[in-house]
């Protein structure tokens, strides 16, 4: 079960000498850095070696599994879409390509779409993904944020970690999911 803590922004936390994911002795510390309205904290996680790598193959995981979305959706619209505008001119019919000032505002309005499309393809892959990659990375990949939640949401992860700050950027909002390494932490931090 995980356990939350509340804390104010300003406030200074130590973290016990134990990896926050699995409870084995502190061989690494991973930087971590939360933003939300000009406001920032910054973070040392203590982690064991096998943690901080399997926390670096849930990352690159997901970032893959993103950019192959974004990246082959995103261009394989583009040609679809330039394909489309090139036999039926619906932009061009709108006026697109008449706007003053902004010479092939069509290539614009493509790319523009496309780059939308490509990103909600590679979040949506990212999610079939992890999904399907829960046994082969385990509970790090099942509690990892998909990455929409941590560009748009302010979450930083790291294995056995959650970060995030409040809506008003006063308190920093923690998430243990390791119970034994959460009660260190509690009663280090008060």
């Amino acid at each position: 079960m995980a356990k939350v803590f509340e804390f104010p922004l300003k406030r200074e936390l130590t973290f016990p000498e134990r990896c926050v994911c699995c409870g084995k002795p502190s061989e690494a510390e991973i930087p971590m850095t939360i933003n939300r309205q000009k406001r920032s904290v910054s973070l040392i996680v203590p982690l064991c070696l096998r943690c901080k790598k399997s926390d670096q193959r849930v990352f690159l995981s997901s970032l893959f599994a993103f950019v192959s979305g974004l990246v082959g959706v995103g261009v394989a619209c583009f040609v679809l879409l330039f394909i489309w505008e090139g036999k039926t001119r619906t932009l061009e019919s709108l006026g697109i390509n008449n706007v003053p000032g902004h010479l092939n505002a069509d290539f614009i309005l493509l790319g523009g779409t496309s780059f939308l499309i490509g990103m909600a393809a590679g979040f949506l892959l990212e999610a079939v993904a992890k999904v399907l990659f829960i046994p082969f990375l385990g509970w790090a990949l099942y509690y990892a944020p998909l990455m929409a939640v941590q560009f748009f949401g302010n979450v930083e992860y790291v294995a056995g970690l959650r970060v995030s700050l409040s809506e008003n950027a006063k308190t920093l909002c923690l998430k243990f999911y390791n119970e034994e390494v959460a009660q260190d932490f509690e009663r280090l931090n008060g």
